[in-house]
């Protein structure tokens, strides 16, 4: 299961890290940066960014057990810089968290001790957390005029090799990208009774992965809520079932 969390929260960090990068990159006025926004957004460009940055480290803290205190910062003073520096920063506590076996109904004591938390439930958060504010980020620069970042078809079909055997005979950004995504669908599916169909990733669009992540990462992140509060979390999401492969 590492496996697999590794590959989605070294995705989500790379994520994060190439949309600050982008931004620094068009040189926007302070104006773009924190007073444009869109329908439904979080805020402007500069505050949701900071946003999906503490947040991260906020969850990566709780499950590494150590303190990050720039996770209670507010914007004061804060700029596309500082968030890379953070971001970078939270990417190695993640690294450190996945390097160890993770028990996904080990219980997180969170908010000072008002609160428990299973580590499960934090680790789909982070995931689908960042994912929804990245998205807004995007939509406030598509608003400005400016064409979000995207990854050349080149660069999606790309060969590369990796460390794990026996995710894909010949893996590609794309491919892996949509395995990601296929596995919240996956077990997405388990949890509602249905049959995955694998030929859904077979050369699957980038924007079909983002229909199908928007569409199963909210209802992932619900199921696990549900089996959390049930005390199957750990049965239904290493095990999700016979019907399921793998």
């Amino acid at each position: 299961m590492n496996e697999i969390l590794y590959d989605a929260v070294r995705h989500n960090a790379w994520a994060t890290r190439q949309l600050i990068a982008f931004c620094q990159d068009q040189d926007l006025t302070e104006d773009q940066l924190v007073n444009a926004t869109g329908v439904g957004t979080f805020g402007g460009i500069l505050a949701t960014l900071h946003h999906i940055v503490t947040c991260d480290g906020s969850y990566v803290r709780r499950l590494a057990q150590r303190e990050l205190a720039w996770a209670d910062s507010d914007t004061d003073g804060v700029d596309l810089s500082t968030l890379a520096s953070w971001a970078a920063d939270a990417e190695q506590v993640w690294e450190g968290v996945l390097a160890e076996p993770i028990d996904v109904e080990r219980v997180v004591v969170i908010d000072d001790g008002l609160r428990e938390c299973r580590a499960g439930i934090l680790l789909a958060q982070a995931l689908n957390h960042a994912n929804h504010h990245r998205e807004q980020v995007c939509a406030i620069l598509t608003g400005l005029g400016i064409q979000p970042p995207d990854i050349p078809d080149e660069q999606l079909d790309a060969p590369i090799e990796l460390s794990v055997e026996g995710i894909d005979d010949e893996p590609t950004p794309r491919s892996l990208l949509s395995r990601l995504i296929g596995q919240l669908d996956m077990w997405t599916a388990s949890f509602e009774g249905c049959e995955y169909d694998l030929a859904t990733e077979r050369e699957e669009p980038v924007e079909r992965m983002r229909d199908r992540l928007a569409r199963v990462g909210p209802a992932f992140l619900t199921h696990v809520r549900e089996m959390s509060e049930q005390g199957r979390l750990d049965e239904a999401v290493v095990c999700p079932g016979e019907h399921t492969e793998i």
